[in-house]
């Protein structure tokens, strides 16, 4: 386990309490779990009294050897005080020693005495020292029975004597303790400042914070637990630099606790981990039938299940029918040190079992050797499918490749169509998760084996899919099979959505499931290749609880842009491009790299944008959403004519492509850059173009982009309230803030406008946004009353920035801990120089500590 030592992190109430204790000179007990930090509590409480000027003897109780605990305190006051300064400490010292050389013959009494009148010398009198002992409740049986003479002999002399111990253990000091401090866990807030100062240079990524948290549960507040596990994610690269924050990559898996933690040692037990780590929850009704698959005892396996509970690592249901782990990070731990071998065994034996069809599927891949096994393959295929598991998906396909092609022969066989629905999703979940690197293997396999596939396929099906091209692509898969096959149906059905009006109209007619969703929410979530909106509505996939899918990420972090949380956005972002790397060529991760360039120019850090948009194509999956950025960023680099110049020439190839769906946004930008510029001809032929769109589209996003636009070019103050309340019925916040900006000027009242403008900008807006509600408030000469919560107000916020500082945190980390920018560090910062009068960051921290800054000061 970890033992950090130097400043504790929220343990400032436990921190005072102890001093005034001290200052009583009575017998304190630190209580708490292992991992809460009481060893770090008491390293820093020790370097607070020592700066104080009182005297500090401090020692850990040692159990390995009779009177380890007696000498480890004697080693302590050798080591902590000058004994050729003290001849009565001198004395004591030596006399002390010498009884401890002979302490068989002559007894423990003198001996307890003895070291009581060495530690009596070092810390009391007049100056009211302390004698601290760390983990009594380790200490070795001999020194127990001596520990409480020693410790009230301190105490006579005006000395306290603070002790720590594991909750609800027993220590001979028990009956002379006074005052308790109990160690509660962390708060979330202490845990993120503690985390911040544990990994080198950069920040973490919240997402990495946030998959802790969720991986720990309640082992996150526990500061050893999150301590140790971060330790074991940087010691096995887990954790890479993408764009200034430390991310999280897929290396290694789940996140697990390492197995060196207190609470996975009682897993290291085979038979017990296997038969723990085949199914979640594990049923107890299976308990008899997996002891005899792995060679356990039943009666030993079932104490073991017991004490794994009382431990706290298992949890009953409420039922109490099955047991499950506490927490998802001990679980991974568990199929960690499990034998693959044995758990594979579990989980046959617990598919044999399993009378449900839907259950079977989900357990495994059938074997060729079961009866009709194609189908029931068939059945497992879109089993996993549904479950978004494609990666597993090919990984079974590809182990049983040959018995899969050999139960079917030729095309004439019953079963063929089952082969081909299988082959057909097998190449669908390669695109899927775009395997550029197996698709071309696969199909090599595919043909020696006997499918009837051209030299090209791989390629001929890859160049269309990369630029979504989905009517040339649809139509290359169905070469693969007669039969009408889902994969190839998906990929028509996404050309029809993002195709004119009169294409939708009829692919949603085809599809039932669509008619359940509102049409504008598919039209942009195909025109922004949102794949995963689409497959859930069109086919029931469910990716909620998918974590490493390009699909299901590129899905969360579109809708985190579109609500304006733009820094969840870019978390997401930066977590596609920490996990497997050999995926970067991605269509979604070009379009995630696209929106994080986007975030990155509003927010005026052009080098980043630039970094994020470098390599993007308008030739690519969602090209228009690359034309918009581009533009954007040339506008706001002060290349206003190269802007409109490139965004318009790409238009126009877009157009000529054939594409439609999502060039109202590229549109409405240059709309936007050309009134800018006073070129109101341009701007008047961009709103033809853009009307034109719509009547093409119909769809809310062309409605809402057309609007805008009349209120930009022609002032309509109607038609921009309509967009207002389109925009907000979609939950559109960056079109709801872009019309109430122009309102505010288009209107005799601008206050309600800036009212709900500032809200937005309050919630997620960026630098840009905030300078332009500025700028639009000043201009017509109101102020919004500000409405601060106590705990939210300048001061606090500045001490917590005083205290970040006073830690030793830059401003990246202080930025991250927050949750604001580095500018509004920098901000926050002035301040506290202007107010108090520090000239650096070491004067600062200096009068922090000393207590001559605090939150009435800052």
């Amino acid at each position: 386990m970890i033992r950090e030592s130097g400043a504790v992190v929220g343990r400032d109430g436990e921190r005072a309490a102890l001093a005034e204790y001290v200052r009583r000179g009575v017998v304190v007990d630190v209580r708490g779990d292992i991992g809460d930090g009481r060893t770090s509590l008491l390293d820093t409480a020790c370097a607070d009294w020592t700066r104080d000027g009182t005297p500090v003897v401090k020692a850990t109780a040692c159990g390995e050897r009779p009177l380890g605990t007696v000498d480890a305190l004697l080693d302590a006051v050798r080591e902590q005080f000058d004994l050729t300064a003290s001849p009565r400490l001198l004395e004591s010292i030596a006399a002390a020693t010498s009884l401890r050389s002979r302490f068989r013959t002559v007894g423990m009494l003198g001996l307890a005495h003895e070291v009581g009148r060495a530690l009596a010398e070092a810390v009391g009198g007049q100056r009211g020292g302390v004698a601290v002992i760390d983990d009594v409740d380790r200490a070795d049986a001999v020194s127990r029975t001596v520990l409480a003479t020693i410790a009230a002999t301190v105490c006579s002399a005006g000395a306290a004597v603070v002790f720590s111990a594991r909750r609800g253990s027993t220590t001979p000091l028990d009956v002379l303790v006074s005052e308790t401090v109990e160690l509660v866990p962390l708060s979330d807030a202490d845990v993120r400042i503690m985390l911040a100062r544990r990994v080198p240079r950069f920040p973490l990524d919240v997402a990495v914070v946030d998959a802790l948290r969720t991986a720990l549960g309640p082992l996150f507040r526990n500061p050893g637990t999150v301590l140790q596990t971060l330790q074991a994610m940087l010691a096995d690269q887990r954790l890479v630099v993408v764009d200034e924050h430390w991310c999280l990559t897929t290396r290694g898996g789940e996140i697990a606790v390492p197995a060196n933690h207190w609470l996975v040692r009682p897993l290291q037990q085979d038979a017990l981990a296997a038969m723990l780590s085949a199914r979640s929850p594990f049923k107890l009704e299976h308990l008899s039938d997996l002891v005899d698959v792995v060679g356990a005892d039943l009666g030993e396996t079932g104490l073991l299940l017991d004490e794994l509970v009382a431990a706290g690592i298992l949890v009953f249901s409420e039922s109490g029918s099955s047991v499950s782990f506490a927490v998802p990070a001990l679980a991974a731990a568990a199929r960690a040190v499990a034998d693959e071998g044995l758990v594979d065994e579990c989980r046959a034996a617990l598919r044999a079992r399993s009378t449900s069809r839907a259950d079977r599927a989900l357990v495994t891949a059938p074997s060729p050797r079961d009866p009709g096994w194609l189908g029931s393959l068939r059945d497992h295929v879109q089993a996993r499918v549904a479950a978004a598991r494609f990666d597993d998906l090919h990984a079974e396909l590809r182990r049983c490749l040959p018995e899969i092609l050999a139960a079917a022969p030729d095309p004439t066989h019953p079963d063929r169509q089952a082969l081909d629905e299988v082959l057909a999703a097998w190449i669908g979940a390669l695109l899927h998760e775009w395997r550029t690197d197996l698709l071309p293997e696969v199909v090599a396999q595919l043909r020696s084996a006997g499918a009837a596939l051209p030299d090209d396929f791989a390629e001929s099906l890859l160049k269309p899919v990369s630029r979504a091209d989905w009517r040339t692509a649809a139509a290359r898969l169905k070469t693969m099979s007669p039969f009408c096959t889902t994969a190839a149906d998906f990929l028509a059905l996404l050309g029809a959505l993002t195709g004119d009006h009169r294409t939708f109209l009829q692919a949603t007619s085809n599809w039932p499931r669509l008619r359940r969703m509102a049409a504008d929410d598919l039209r942009d979530a195909a025109a922004h290749g949102d794949l995963a909106t689409v497959l859930e509505s069109a086919l029931g996939i469910r990716y909620g609880s998918v974590e490493h899918s390009d699909a299901a990420e590129y899905q969360r972090m579109l809708r985190a842009y579109h609500v304006g949380d733009r820094e969840r956005a870019l978390s997401l972002a930066r977590r596609m491009e920490a996990r497997d790397l050999g995926r970067r060529g991605s269509p979604l991760r070009q379009l995630s790299r696209v929106l994080a360039g986007e975030i990155c120019a509003d927010a005026g850090d052009f080098g980043r944008a630039a970094q994020w948009l470098r390599g993007a194509s308008h030739r690519m999956l969602g090209g228009h959403l690359a034309s918009w950025a581009r533009c954007g960023l040339r506008y706001r680099t002060g290349k206003a004519a190269a802007a409109i110049h490139h965004g318009w020439r790409e238009y126009r190839e877009h157009r000529s492509w054939g594409r439609t769906s999502g060039l109202e946004k590229l549109l409405g930008r240059l709309i936007d850059c050309s009134t800018r510029e006073g070129d109101q001809d341009m701007a008047e032929t961009l709103l033809d173009e853009l009307e034109e769109l719509d009547e093409v589209v119909r769809s809310g996003s062309t409605r809402i982009a057309v609007l805008l636009a009349h209120g930009l070019v022609r002032r309509d103050r109607g038609k921009t309230v309509e967009c207002v309340r389109l925009a907000r019925e979609r939950e559109d916040a960056p079109s709801v803030a872009r019309a109430c900006l122009l309102l505010s000027d288009l209107s005799e009242d601008p206050q309600p406008w800036l009212a709900e403008l500032y809200a937005l900008t309050k919630r997620h807006g960026s630098s840009r946004s905030r300078a332009n509600l500025v700028g639009a408030m000043r201009r017509r000469g109101i102020w919004l009353p500000r409405q601060r919560s106590r705990d939210d107000s300048f001061a606090h916020t500045e001490a917590r920035v005083a205290q970040l500082v006073s830690d030793g945190c830059t401003n990246r980390q202080i930025a991250a801990v927050l949750e604001v920018s580095e500018k509004t560090v920098e901000s926050h910062l002035t301040r506290i120089f202007a107010r108090t009068g520090c000239r650096t960051r070491v004067e600062l921290a200096a009068a922090w500590l000393e207590g001559r800054v605090t939150e009435t000061t800052a």
